[in-house]
């Protein structure tokens, strides 16, 4: 059905396929294009947007990628607008339609660079293609290529697919599975479609089955040809089984090596994208050359030093010749030559200057060929520098292709390693930071060497240290490794830089909102609903940051109930278990806004669910250490509110439960909750009038945070712990009678809390901090005379009146202020 389409004028019928039909056409500025009109049945309209999204909307032609400039999706039919690759739409622009004139020719071994480079600028922006086939592929100016059609044909979500030749160069894997695009397996399958491609180019046939797939292929000149029916999964176990055939025809070396590796039945043993089959094409040519242009400096110097030798013997065999026959000449003249000397010495002289002539030349054409023998020598070691040269170069060309290989294993974990840390259900690897730090240091070696390689791999290569940042949690270095680019981290290392940067600082709105475009135009569904919900606590984190701690807890409470309609990823317990964690984490906040029900309730409810979660069966090494977390963090602010309320028993129980749950080394924010843990039951044995056994479970919660946190946020919370704790220890010091141990750790505890006033408004926020301060400095005053008194009393006096401003009808806040101002006028002791 022609389309019809407001602001354009439609022409003829130029082309059609499985996926639809290409019309002629006009815009209202009169410029020519074209106007595919996608079937339903055979496109995956999903797919067929994400793929355009990732293009740049400044694409030119010349890039090897035809655009796609609109796509019209909520009118019937589908409409897309290309530009019309040379403007006329009656002449054959396809290599389909030329392909006579390409097989086996001098033709197709310009083309193929052209084609490798198209897909790999398509992979570049993390398409890939999975239809190639000649009919989608444009030839333009210059011998250069334009592939088009990308993402259609045998994609996932299509069910029923017409025949087409796309089938005869795609990969034994996606005959049986198209379902794997979406998992990025369609890279290694444009890689194994260029591979096919390449061969018929350049030998004129398939590589495999070649009478088979001539048969089933279109004529050249002719777009389509009879239809068949074929059984994919057959044909896929018939491609892996067949061996390529033999090479007929004067393809070098090289591009035989790059074009069999592409023609590998096992996905793994092929380039991994064709960015990767270029770089390594290019490297190979490079070191091709270098060892040519070695070897013939070597040879044309041997043929010089040849030449100069042949020469000077010939002239030195001349010479010695007219030296020999002056003498004989001399000799057979004998008296007569005498008498002529007596009569008269000229004549004798011009013979016996002849011969010193003779001599002196033969003399210095020996010397000459003397040099030239030295020469010969220096040549010789020339051509062993050369070769030694030559020979260094090979060995920092292997050397680099060893760490590329290296570089290679280690870039598939980059990702997963970043976000396997423990606490998101995901185990930490066995010796991880050993072998992120052994991967950097790889990436460091290379990047500072001098080889070929650094040129055109340098800046994947910094992108990739940039994620190895990423993945040793150091978010600041990754920044610097892209220059702030976050989009050359991909959407996954967007996300987890925002995440690490969220703990410390709000995030900059623009980086966040093109963080969500990457993520929004992924193709898996299942991740991109997760990251998109990562980047909404990213955002409630910068509120945080910002001081917007009640819109910050409403969107964490709201986010924590769509959290369950997430679709499932990996264990069915993850969505509760994150779920949960949210919850917890809002019940923090809402201490930070005075809202202790609400935190009380939150914690009571997540508490109660992480206990009946630990009681299941068949859970997971990994979901249960990631339960076992999240209870003991949940159990630290649930603790102390039984302890505050006087529900000692179960404050008791319940710090017991979380101790017992400990790892054997906890990282720094569960160690922080189980110093908590043992507070309380610090405070449970002081108020027993135990006051040895509290003093040790304090000094036991306090070497549990003793040493400072790499990560500014958990050290904020590090710091504030401490404080508590040593505030706690100094009141059991004191009522041990130990004054001066009492006024020294509790003078600790308060510069510790006045650091944190003074760094800003991270948590622990300014009212948990003034809340502690009041009353540290209200025990530490009574232990003082004079003006130390006095400045503690006015310190706490400040704090009290802080926390006031905050919530002016607080009984807790009105009665510590009027207590220690009667401390200060000396109306109590």
């Amino acid at each position: 059905m022609k389309p019809s389409l407001p602001g354009y004028e439609t022409g003829d019928l130029i082309g059609e396929g499985v996926c639809g039909a290409v019309w002629a056409a006009r815009d209202e500025s009169g410029r020519a294009c074209a106007l595919r009109v996608l079937d339903t049945l055979s496109v995956n309209f999903d797919l067929a947007r994400e793929r355009v999204k990732r293009l740049p909307p400044e694409l030119a032609l010349s890039s090897g990628v035809l655009p796609v400039e609109k796509q019209f999706f909520a009118q019937k039919p589908v409409v897309e607008v290309s530009p019309l690759v040379g403007g006329d739409a009656q002449e054959p622009r396809t290599l389909q339609r030329q392909l006579g004139g390409y097989l086996a020719t001098a033709e197709s071994r310009e083309l193929v660079p052209h084609l490798a480079r198209a897909l790999a600028t398509l992979h570049s922006f993390q398409i890939a293609h999975g239809n190639l086939k000649p009919g989608n592929i444009f030839l333009i100016a210059e011998g250069g290529v334009a592939v088009a059609d990308y993402g259609l044909g045998w994609m996932p979500g299509i069910d029923v697919l017409e025949f087409t030749d796309a089938l005869l160069y795609m990969a034994p894997e996606q005959l049986e599975d198209p379902s794997g695009y979406l998992h990025g397996a369609g890279y290694r399958w444009d890689v194994f479609s260029f591979g096919v491609l390449a061969y018929r180019l350049l030998e004129g046939c398939f590589p495999r089955f070649d009478v088979f797939f001539s048969d089933l292929a279109p004529p050249a000149g002719q777009d389509r040809g009879p239809a068949y029916d074929l059984n994919f999964e057959e044909l896929a176990s018939l491609l892996r089984a067949e061996e390529v055939r033999p090479w007929e025809g004067a393809t070098d070396e090289i591009l035989r090596g790059v074009v069999e590796r592409c023609l590998h039945p096992d996905p793994e043993k092929r380039f991994r994208d064709m960015v990767e089959l270029c770089e390594i094409w290019d490297w190979e040519i490079q070191k091709a050359e270098h060892a040519a242009e070695v070897a013939e400096m070597a040879a044309a110097h041997a043929q010089e030093v040849f030449s100069l030798q042949e020469a000077q013997a010939s002239e030195l065999a001349g010479w010695k010749q007219k030296l020999r026959r002056t003498r004989r000449i001399k000799n057979t003249l004998g008296a007569g030559f005498l008498l002529s000397l007596l009569a008269g010495g000229a004549t004798a002289v011009t013979w016996s200057g002849r011969e010193e002539t003779l001599a002196a030349r033969i003399a210095d054409l020996q010397k000459e060929t003397s040099r030239a023998l030295r020469s010969e020598e220096a040549a010789r070691l020339a051509r062993e520098e050369a070769e030694r040269e030559r020979q260094v170069m090979a060995a920092r060309l292997a050397e680099s292709e060893q760490d590329g290989e290296l570089l290679e294993a280690g870039r598939e974990l980059l990702l997963d390693w970043a976000f396997r840390e423990g606490g998101d259900g995901l185990p930490v690897l066995q010796g991880r930071q050993e072998r992120l730090e052994e991967l950097d240091a790889q990436y460091e070696k290379l990047l500072q060497r001098q080889s070929p390689g650094v040129e055109k791999w340098g800046e994947r290569w910094r992108t990739e240290r940039a994620l190895l940042a990423l993945a040793r949690g150091d978010w600041q270095a990754a920044r610097e490794g892209v220059a702030g680019e976050l989009g050359q981290l991909g959407a996954r290392g967007g996300v987890r830089l925002l995440v690490k940067e969220s703990l410390v600082q709000a995030v900059d709105p623009g980086d966040l909102a093109r963080v969500r475009e990457g993520v929004a135009a992924m193709a898996e569904e299942q991740e991109r609903a997760w990251l998109a919900a990562v980047l909404d606590l990213v955002a409630v984190r910068s509120q945080l940051h910002l001081g917007q701690e009640e819109e910050a807890l409403d969107a964490l409470l709201a986010l924590s109930e769509r959290v369950a309609e997430l679709p499932v990823a990996g264990e069915a317990g993850l969505i509760s278990l994150w779920k949960m964690r949210l919850r917890r984490e809002a019940a923090e906040v809402a201490v930070g806004v005075g809202r202790d029900e609400l935190a009380a309730d939150l914690r009571e409810q997540v508490i109660s669910v992480l206990r009946t979660s630990l009681e299941a069966e068949a859970l997971s090494p990994q979901m249960e250490a990631a339960l076992r977390e999240q209870f003991i963090l949940a159990a630290e602010g649930l603790g102390e509110e039984l302890y505050a309320e006087g529900e000692l028993a179960a404050a008791a129980e319940l710090a017991r439960e979380a101790i017992a749950l400990a790892p054997p080394e906890p990282g720094p924010r569960t160690a922080i909750s189980l110093a908590v843990q043992q507070a309380v039951l610090a405070g449970i044995a002081r108020e027993k009038g135990e006051l040895e056994e509290a003093r040790s479970y304090l000094q036991d919660g306090l070497e549990l945070i003793g040493e400072p946190f790499a990560d500014p946020a958990e050290e904020r919370w590090r710091k504030y712990r401490r404080a508590v704790l040593q505030w706690q220890l100094a009141a059991v010091l004191g009522q041990s009678d130990d004054g001066e141990g009492e006024q020294s750790v509790g003078q600790e505890a308060r510069e510790l809390l006045q650091q944190l006033l003074a760094g800003g408004d991270r948590a622990p926020s300014a009212r948990e901090i003034h809340h502690v301060l009041g009353y540290l400095c209200g025990d530490l005053a009574r232990a003082h005379q004079g003006e130390q008194r006095e400045k503690l009393l006015e310190t706490a006096i400040a704090s009290w009146q802080a926390l006031l401003a905050l919530d002016p009808e607080n009984p807790e806040y009105r009665a510590g202020l009027t207590w220690c101002e009667k401390l200060l006028a000396g109306e109590v002791e």
